[in-house]
């Protein structure tokens, strides 16, 4: 409860809900949150900004020679390469890295993220293309001598720090090795420049299609293992009888299976509660924060409500 050197909180907000709801009304939420479990907000700080932009780019632009013709204070620069495929380039390290990568590629590797098509307002990549993600990481030390110190200060200059990132700290130009004066800012390089003009609003329906990928997970999951037991059960049974199992039959023996482990009635209910709270971390917190103070003898005023704040409500 008091301040100390470090701050009394830290949260790091990832980019499913950034992408749902927006950079702002995200840290809105964390302190409408905040607030609703007795928090006193003095100050909100950013420890670590990332930023991004995807590009449609034709694949012949895509290649690990790209590396050469980087113009960036930083000597650090790694080039990934899987399988003979280019997966792209990290520049720098500690304080300030950028990379360019391969997201679709990103995506099918790790599984998620699907979401992203509908950000793009594709339903995949289009043939002889690649969509490349632009991302910048900017920790506090840096960010404070670009003299971003508040949160409010970052919603002010959010356009001037891209600027920064990519016309100050990197560039991608022709003719490497040769005088500055002699060197041009790639064309496609330009646009990355300019891609914080515009507002990229916030998406509604990412959370819905987040949820819907996580659904589909669980489905593979669930089925695979049911198929596995089913498997197991008619292993025993093939002594009995000629085997003629229906997924009926199946889901029969399954439920016998879970009224023998009480696994059904209100510990199915129990065991749902519990998962769904995994998913909705908010309300976990709050709960817990409930359950503490009933442990403290502190009266149970809390109402796991969220509050949106807009910019000025952050300068207040």
């Amino acid at each position: 409860m008091e301040p100390k050197v470090r701050p009394s909180v830290k949260v790091e907000i990832r980019s499913e809900t950034l992408w749902h709801v927006g950079g702002k009304s995200a840290v809105g939420r964390v302190i409408g949150l905040l607030s609703a479990v007795g928090a006193e907000i003095h100050t909100v700080k950013p420890s670590r900004v990332d930023m991004c932009v995807d590009m449609q780019l034709p694949h012949e632009v895509w290649d690990p020679g790209l590396v050469r013709y980087r113009v960036t204070p930083s000597k650090k620069c790694a080039v990934h390469i899987d399988n003979l495929d280019f997966e792209g380039i990290d520049i720098g390290k500690g304080d300030m890295k950028a990379r360019l990568y391969d997201k679709p590629r990103e995506i099918r590797q790790k599984g998620q993220k699907d979401w992203m098509f509908d950000v793009w307002g594709l339903k995949k990549v289009i043939p002889d293309t690649v969509i490349i993600r632009v991302e910048f990481q900017i920790k506090r030390s840096i960010l404070r001598e670009l003299g971003i110190d508040m949160v409010f200060d970052l919603w002010m200059t959010e356009k001037q720090l891209w600027a920064y990132c990519t016309e100050k700290w990197l560039k991608f130009s022709t003719n490497p090795g040769s005088h500055h004066t002699s060197r041009q800012t790639f064309e496609w390089w330009k646009l990355v420049q300019s891609a914080y003009r515009e507002e990229q609003p916030a998406r509604p329906l990412i959370r819905c299609k987040a949820l819907s990928t996580e659904q589909e997970k669980h489905f593979a999951q669930a089925f695979g293992s049911f198929t596995s037991l089913s498997a197991v059960i008619a292993e025993q049974l093939k002594d009995i009888g000629p085997l003629d199992m229906t997924f009926v039959e199946a889901m029969h023996q399954f439920k016998q299976m879970a009224l023998v482990s009480n696994k059904t009635g209100a510990n199915f209910l129990d065991i749902i509660d519990e998962k769904r709270k995994k998913f909705c971390r908010e309300k976990l917190k709050i709960q817990e924060t409930k359950t503490k103070r009933k442990t403290l003898g502190i009266p149970d005023n809390l109402s796991p409500v969220l509050v949106d704040a807009n910019t000025d409500n952050l300068q207040n």
